[in-house]
């Protein structure tokens, strides 16, 4: 089945969505392999979100 040709409005969320996923991936950190340390660090200290753990370690 084809899709229903995008509206105006559909092409503007779209283009919306688009420029927040810019935003936010000037703010994220690439772990790579440490990925899976990362978070039993953030569990063994008691963190609940990711960036609480970054904070604690940047203010040490």
């Amino acid at each position: 089945k084809k899709s229903p040709p995008a509206t105006d409005f559909d092409q503007l969320i779209l283009l919306r969505r688009r420029e927040l996923d810019a935003l936010r991936s000037k703010s994220r950190v690439r772990l790579g392999s440490c990925l899976q340390s990362w978070g039993q660090l953030k569990n063994h200290l008691g963190f609940s979100l990711h960036s609480e753990l970054a904070n604690y370690l940047l203010q040490r």
